[in-house]
């Protein structure tokens, strides 16, 4: 009798009171809320905001610590706490991986007032191609080598040289007027090409300085 009784508090289940149960521990998202949630309660000084940021595809970003697109950050007044960063797989964040990740903090004031989650978007752009480098760095030439612009900067100054060369070279002293004969025009039309060399060199020399 008592070697059955014995066997019987052997097998028997060991009743675990639900006190003794040590509950899960809150998540991120139930220990941090929401900033809409407890704006109201938080000074202003204590309010920062995130924005959206984009990378090049393999540029260096330590998201844990560089907060860029996050403003209004007072050391004094708050601790930012990096949670994750994240694709909507469920991917970490990789500037070799172009995609676009929610990065997430906590932001813990230290007056003990409510503490919250804020978040950016951190869009890594797609890797440039050969081809696209290339046209980026592309400068549009004439048939003649120059720029638009630099054809339009030598035509003005070769204009203004002629007008100055004209005033004094055609000048009639007596008739305190322009007097062109026939050989003064062609003579113009000769000089005008003589402009044309110079004001190319001018022109090149100031791009140089």
């Amino acid at each position: 009798m008592a070697v059955a009784t014995l066997a019987s508090v052997i097998v028997l289940p060991v009743a675990v009171s639900a006190s003794e149960i040590e509950p899960e521990p809150p998540s991120f998202e139930q220990q941090y809320p929401e900033l809409k949630d407890v704006q109201d309660s938080l000074d202003s000084d204590e309010i920062v905001t995130a924005n959206d940021i984009e990378l090049s595809y393999g540029e260096e970003f330590e998201v844990e610590v560089d907060l860029s697109g996050i403003e209004w950050i007072d050391e004094s007044k708050m601790k930012i706490l990096f949670h994750e960063a994240k694709n909507e797989d469920g991917a970490d964040f990789d500037t070799h991986t172009p995609d676009s990740y929610k990065d997430v903090y906590a932001v813990e004031p230290v007056s003990r007032h409510s503490s919250y989650i804020i978040s950016r978007n951190i869009t890594v752009k797609e890797p440039e191609t050969e081809q696209q480098s290339e046209n980026s760095s592309e400068i549009v030439v004439d048939d003649n080598g120059d720029t638009g612009d630099s054809k339009d900067v030598r035509q003005i100054c070769e204009e203004i040289l002629i007008c100055i060369f004209c005033s004094f070279y055609f000048y009639d002293m007596k008739l305190h007027e322009i007097k062109m004969s026939l050989i003064s025009v062609k003579k113009l039309i000769k000089m005008r090409y003589v402009f044309t060399r110079i004001n190319i060199s001018v022109h090149i020399r100031l791009i140089f300085h």
